[in-house]
């Protein structure tokens, strides 16, 4: 069973590395 706060853990974690990914490629 999937506990919610892990999915909302997940989803701020791949947007935190989603936005890294994204200051990466703006410099």
């Amino acid at each position: 069973m999937i506990n919610r706060e892990e999915v909302k853990y997940q989803l701020t974690h791949r947007k935190s590395l989603a936005l890294r990914l994204i200051g990466l490629l703006a410099l």
